[in-house]
């Protein structure tokens, strides 16, 4: 399977397990404004810190607001089997971070080494 196999299915899921509204178990709606600060903020602070969390329409610690998204999405991800992809990246991310999160490190280290 190449790369493009290993990323459009298991988002493919996910995205059709987030867009179960219709079936009554969806996320509620969310103005366009809060989306675009959650994804500034993210940008910004990495995924280490707190992230915008759909359900509660708040800030959240990132490893609480990914717990509340697997149990939204781990029924449709368990019957397709793509459990096993998705879990390891979003496990990957909490303790590594996003590009943000590796990004401000770099730059850190890079500032004390200036000292």
């Amino acid at each position: 399977m190449g790369f493009s196999g290993i990323v459009h299915k298991p988002v493919g899921t996910v995205v059709s397990a987030l867009g179960g509204a219709e079936a009554g178990h969806g996320f509620p709606p969310v103005q366009q404004e809060v989306l675009a600060a959650a994804v500034w903020h993210s940008a910004r602070y990495g995924c280490t810190s707190t992230v915008f969390e759909p359900l509660s329409g708040r800030l959240s610690k990132a490893c609480d607001a990914v717990a509340a998204l697997l149990d939204h999405i781990d029924p449709v991800i368990e019957k397709s089997a793509d459990r096993r992809h998705i879990v390891p990246v979003l496990e990957r991310l909490l303790r590594d971070g996003n590009g943000a999160t590796r990004q401000l490190r770099r730059l850190r280290a890079a500032a004390l080494s200036w000292r």
